[in-house]
């Protein structure tokens, strides 16, 4: 049994498909603007970081949050590390955040992920021989056996047809994800410049990361192709690109049934190994809108010890209450969310019908479709799940997904809870010391007893969750507090 740590700060970028207005960003440059947000929100001066975790899948090594961190201006004795667990890394590195608080390694750690696909590295293996030419791949093996190791999308077309979850079931959800995203564009978002200053793309160099905050006047749609010429040619377009800002989630859209028709299918039901004929069925093909596109982005959030809101006068709003990182069965990747989420709940003596809110990085509909499907069977009602909107309203920057679920699953409880906003929740309070602690006492359970969810009246508990390529699933719990921080009584 786990013990809360408090969840100061979290903020995320708007998430923008592959080529589109966020093309021109480095994972760093998406970060470090996070970075100083935070510190602003909080009042934290960017001394007091002790480290900055980053998930990144695509980056290529080099450690993008050490490039993120000093970007930032954080001091050269900052602690960092990337993680690099697929699509878990972000919540991954959040749940090694915690930990290294409750295990009295660090005070203050902002973690989270962040993932430039736009600019992720061309990928080849080096010839063994003389003369040979390098060969391209797409991505990494994830299992040492080539045959357990499919395709996530074509682990999802199997997992549809083997479960029968058809094209127009899954079309369905599709639009249902974007229409909740239309209707909630969520808070917690960091409005961004479209290039960030100072930052030389061809060498993939930054002087230093900035970021515009507050409303821009452009909705942030640009769907065009990403000019990656070094010629010159791509000038124009970056000068436009210098006076874009961005302020919103790009992707969602309103999605008519004549629409859903003309959308393309992506993958349909795969092949059967043996050569056998398919059986005759409904239609589970995987269409374009079925799947969450490639995108960038990133989210972060800053946890601190109890003895670093004590010294710095901060009251908490928010809690980690407890996280779990599991692997699974490679061949069905897509369960990894579901599984680490049932083994946190257990763990912590929880159960579904507790939970306020849920946020299930929905890579494929029908994942969400049977992840829903899960929770009806616990009694919980599937309206609790990405009820604003999942990752496939939104897309898949795919380090930095697990963090984005994490933000979005705090706006959400924050916005049940009635409580203050994110800011006035945790800016450096007016309260003395001793009500700060006396505050943070009262707001958790002792340490002898089993925690009950909610610790107070009011309170509201979420769960965040995500699958990852090869069989890995990690999954986490948050409370954010129903009262206003330093008005809680025992």
């Amino acid at each position: 049994m786990t013990m809360p740590v408090p969840l100061l700060a979290w903020v995320r970028t708007p998430v923008v498909p592959r080529h589109g207005a966020l093309r021109h960003h480095l994972p760093h440059t998406l970060a470090a603007p996070l970075v100083t947000h935070l510190l602003q929100q909080t009042g934290l001066p960017p001394a007091a970081v002790d480290a900055l975790l980053l998930g990144n899948a695509l980056g290529a090594g080099g450690n993008p949050a050490r490039m993120a961190a000093l970007a930032a201006g954080l001091p050269l004795r900052c602690m960092t590390m990337t993680v690099e667990t697929q699509c878990c890394s972000g919540l991954d590195a959040i749940l090694m955040a915690a930990t290294q608080i409750l295990a009295g390694q660090a005070d203050i750690v902002i973690a989270g992920g962040s993932e430039a696909w736009s600019r992720a590295p061309i990928r080849q293996h080096r010839p063994t021989r003389t003369g040979e030419a390098a060969q391209p791949y797409e991505r990494p093996p994830f299992t040492p056996w080539p045959e357990r190791d499919p395709d996530p999308l074509l682990a999802a077309a199997a997992y549809a047809a083997r479960h029968g979850w058809t094209r127009t079931q899954q079309d369905a959800y599709a639009r249902q994800s974007h229409a909740h995203a239309l209707m909630h564009p969520g808070d917690g978002i960091l409005a961004l410049q479209a290039q960030p200053r100072g930052c030389n793309h061809g060498g993939g160099t930054c002087t230093r990361a900035n970021a515009k905050s507050g409303n821009g006047n452009s909705n942030g749609r640009n769907d065009s192709p990403s000019n990656d010429s070094t010629d010159g040619s791509g000038d124009d377009d970056r000068r436009t690109a210098a006076a874009l800002t961005i302020s919103a989630d790009t992707y969602p859209r309103p999605l008519s049934d004549r629409q859903l028709q003309r959308i393309p299918v992506l993958m349909a039901e795969p092949p059967d190994p043996d050569g056998a004929a398919a059986p005759e069925g409904p239609d589970c093909a995987l269409s374009r809108v079925a799947v969450s596109p490639q995108a960038d982005g990133a989210a972060l959030v800053l946890l601190a010890s109890e003895r670093a809101c004590r010294q710095h006068g901060l009251h908490p709003s928010a809690w980690w209450q407890a996280g779990l990182a599991l692997g699974t069965d490679p061949e069905t990747p897509l369960t990894g969310a579901w599984e680490a989420a049932a083994a946190l709940l257990a763990r912590e003596n929880a159960t579904p019908r507790q939970l306020d809110a849920i946020e299930l990085h929905d890579a494929f509909a029908v994942q969400g479709l049977a992840f829903a499907h899960a929770l009806q069977q616990q009694g919980v009602d599937p309206s609790r799940l990405n009820a604003w909107g999942g990752g496939l309203a939104r897309g898949h920057p795919i380090g930095a997904s697990g963090a984005i679920a994490l933000v979005q699953l705090l706006a959400r409880l924050r916005h049940r809870a009635g409580a203050t906003t994110c800011a006035d929740a945790t800016i450096r309070a007016a309260a003395t010391a001793s009500a700060c602690t006396e505050a943070i006492r009262t707001s958790r359970p002792p340490r002898q007893k089993p925690r009950l969810f909610p610790a107070h009246p009011g309170d509201r508990l979420g769960l965040a969750c995500i699958a990852g390529a090869g069989g890995l699933g990690s999954a986490a719990l948050v409370s954010v507090a129903g009262t206003p921080p330093g008005q809680r009584s025992g």
